[in-house]
């Protein structure tokens, strides 16, 4: 009997997909003003296997966002769908099939071309969907099945986009809303600057280039679940989860969406190139660990810090040490050049109390280096920047000590 040949295991990376996405978030960008997030979390969602609902007012180009980034996707099957009250369910699950009740005496819905078979949905409005449909809805969404007739069938749906004005209060739709992993706050533009971007903005093609196929969404996914995550960032989740549970009020974050947002840092580091998950990822996760408005602040704060680059803060870390080690290298020039006078002004404080006073100052900045270590990735670049810095921070140390003794 013949052996069943493996599917091939992917590569991470091997296949050059991540510039591929890239360049869609920045194509989708310039068709856009101010709608990164929104992008970002479109991409997340895609790569993550998860749904994604967008938030805000009408007229903020939520939509929009979820068309043009689907629009280039080559070979991909999208449902749109304006939802109300009186949405009758054969509009969004097909029509039922008169053959079928005729031949078989069977209640069975065509589905080609609606929710049930495509790869892609956006609702828009989802949370007026009456009961009906909210049923089936909660099988598509978590199971990826549809109960058509007597037969539950497979449902092809990658991902589903959704639109709503904001956050449902009904509490019967609590479970459709539990089911978007991803939600994304859209607000509208602001500032002075954004107004202008929007009235220049030139129309998008209607018709843009594709970018990827989904094969290679396939694949990349596949990528995306290959992409590692260490003990120290199991760590530095757990570290999150306990700093928002103790927050004033608490922010409780359930068991389910916890686990399900390891897809999305696996996406978020996948999309920077990565092989592992660093704790500059954390902060995609501020599209998942909020269930009320007041949430999105406290959330998306915390998650920030993790964000800022190794190497900005130890700039910011080392200049003040640096600027007191400029004044010591300059009296050991002068001592080395004269008999031992300096012109070096430190008032009445004098050179021991000076380098006292130095040296906690540079006690500090090394316990700032050691909160820093503590949110990056071992091994990686930035790791290696404080291991520089706590060198330089010793080397002056010593040349201050050699100065005054």
């Amino acid at each position: 009997m013949a052996r069943r040949k493996k599917k091939a295991q992917p590569v991470l990376h091997q296949n050059g997909l991540a510039p591929l996405f890239t360049r869609l978030r920045d194509e989708v960008n310039k068709e856009h003003v101010g709608r990164e997030d929104a992008v970002e979390a479109a991409l997340l969602a895609l790569l993550s296997g998860e749904h994604c609902v967008f938030l805000g007012e009408p007229g903020i180009a939520k939509s929009s966002v979820i068309k043009r980034v689907l629009a280039r996707i080559d070979g991909a099957r999208v449902f749109y769908k304006l939802l109300f009250g009186d949405t009758r369910a054969s509009s969004i699950l097909g029509q039922f099939s008169l053959r079928a009740l005729e031949l078989e005496d069977k209640h069975r819905r065509n589905v080609e071309g609606f929710l049930p078979g495509v790869e892609f949905a956006v609702l828009e409005e989802i949370f007026r969907a009456p009961g009906a449909v909210l049923d089936a809805l909660n099988d598509i969404i978590n199971e990826r099945v549809y109960g058509n007739g007597a037969e539950m069938i497979p449902v092809p749906l990658m991902t589903l986009f959704a639109a709503s004005n904001d956050i449902p209060l009904n509490p019967s739709l609590r479970a459709l809303w539990d089911r978007f992993l991803l939600r994304v706050p859209v607000e509208p533009l602001r500032s002075k600057g954004d107004a202008k971007k929007l009235l220049r903005l030139k129309d998008p093609e209607p018709d843009p280039d594709k970018i990827i196929s989904l094969d290679d969404l396939r694949l990349a996914q596949d990528e995306v679940r290959m992409v590692s995550i260490s003990n120290h960032i199991v760590d530095g989740l757990v570290e999150v989860f306990l700093n928002l549970k103790g927050a004033n009020p608490p922010i409780e974050v359930s068991d389910r969406r916890k686990r399900l947002s390891l897809n999305v840092l696996r996406a978020a580091a996948w999309l920077r190139g990565g092989s592992s998950v660093a704790k500059r990822d954390f902060y995609s996760l501020r599209f998942t660990l909020w269930t009320q408005r007041e949430e999105i602040s406290p959330v998306s704060e915390l998650l920030a810090a993790y964000q800022q680059a190794a190497m900005e803060n130890i700039d910011a870390i080392l200049k003040p040490i640096r600027e007191l080690h400029t004044q010591f290298e300059k009296i050991r020039a002068q001592l080395q050049a004269s008999t031992g006078d300096t012109n070096v002004d430190f008032g009445e404080v004098g050179l021991n109390q000076t380098l006292i006073a130095a040296s906690e100052k540079a006690k500090a900045a090394a316990k700032e280096l050691k909160a820093l270590r503590g949110r990056v990735e071992p091994g990686s670049a930035d790791e290696a920047a404080i291991d520089q810095a706590e060198k330089e921070l010793a080397d002056m140390t010593r040349v201050w000590k050699e100065v005054v003794f």
